[in-house]
């Protein structure tokens, strides 16, 4: 998703590599904030097993578990946020000029 919304910004708006991706928010300043959302997204994902053990439940692992977890991290993670924040809100202030943070 992110390598296919740079192409579409160098494509469409003749926007060179870099300058896409600063449009977008991928920068060196976004890391803090990839960090964040990591350690907790993994807080979230101990909230099952934790209340698997206070319930006496049995856990077992999807066989291709590990897989999917990273890809729903990827794609429900950064990919979501780069489209929506990064490229449809991005264009959206510059051609609307309502109030932007960004």
């Amino acid at each position: 998703m992110v390598l296919a919304i740079l192409v579409v910004e160098r494509v469409l708006f003749g926007q060179s590599l870099s300058t896409a991706v600063v449009w977008l928010g991928l920068t060196r300043t976004t890391t803090r904030g990839f960090a964040a959302g990591i350690a907790i997204g993994l807080l979230l994902l101990l909230v099952t097993p934790v209340y698997a053990v206070h319930a006496s439940m049995a856990l077992k692992w999807y066989p291709r578990g590990t897989g999917l977890l990273v890809g729903l991290l990827a794609q429900g993670g950064v990919a979501e946020e780069v489209l929506f924040r990064g490229y449809l809100f991005g264009h959206a202030c510059e051609k609307y000029r309502f109030y932007c943070s960004s």
